[in-house]
């Protein structure tokens, strides 16, 4: 979660560790509106859209930050193309103006096989009323695909710093939330490509089938 100076200072003041490993649980949950929600299938052209919900239990929270990562076979086919945060935590951390149009190309805070977006995706809410524990809809994103390879690949919150997603307590500590909310996707073939191959499939037997004739 990023810190003004003044809760830094005040941090520091009442000797309070940001890199906090107190009780409380912590997770994020995918809902894309289609069957299963931490899954779906997609052609090379598709776009993603995702209802974000944290939930928290222990402490009283004033919001999170979290970050997406790709998996390297479909980083590069992805882009950020909107976002828009629940009531609970409407105040984004990052200008919304700038996570808009974002790839994933970004090793900083990326597992092994990932590459991250860079911006924050996070928010907060009112700092002296801070959710108390439950679940909350952290903010609503659509992600384009863009000529994508066929396969199922893994999109997941961040674990790594300095980009740990994380929700913060009352006090001023971030709980890191691991293990990482994954969401796999499936790039299928788009019907016209499936259509040609029916097609050369269709055309290769009937040439095979005319050679076996004219051999006699």
């Amino acid at each position: 979660m990023k810190k003004t100076l003044l809760i830094t200072i005040i941090s520091a003041m009442m000797g309070i560790s940001v890199a906090y490993a107190g009780t409380g649980t912590q997770s994020l949950t995918y809902n894309d509106g289609n069957g299963t929600p931490n899954a779906g299938t997609y052609m090379s052209t598709d776009t993603i859209t995702l209802d974000i919900s944290v939930t928290f239990a222990g402490y009283n929270s004033p919001g999170l930050s979290f970050w997406f990562e790709a998996q390297n076979g479909i980083a590069q086919f992805l882009t950020i193309t909107s976002i828009s945060w629940g009531t609970t935590f409407p105040d984004s951390t990052t200008p919304p103006g700038s996570i808009v149009g974002q790839g994933f190309a970004s090793p900083t805070g990326a597992s092994a096989g990932f590459f991250s977006e860079v911006p924050d995706l996070g928010s907060t809410g009112n700092p002296a009323s801070p959710a108390a524990p439950g679940t909350y809809l952290e903010a609503h994103i659509t992600l384009s695909i863009t000529g994508a390879m066929m396969g199922t690949f893994i999109l997941q919150s961040t674990t790594v710093s300095p980009h740990a997603s994380e929700v913060s307590d009352s006090n001023f500590n971030d709980h890191n939330i691991v293990p990482a909310a994954q969401y796999m996707i499936t790039i299928v073939p788009e019907p016209t490509t499936l259509a040609l191959i029916g097609m050369t499939a269709v055309g290769g037997a009937f040439i095979a089938h005319r050679r076996r004739v004219l051999k006699g």
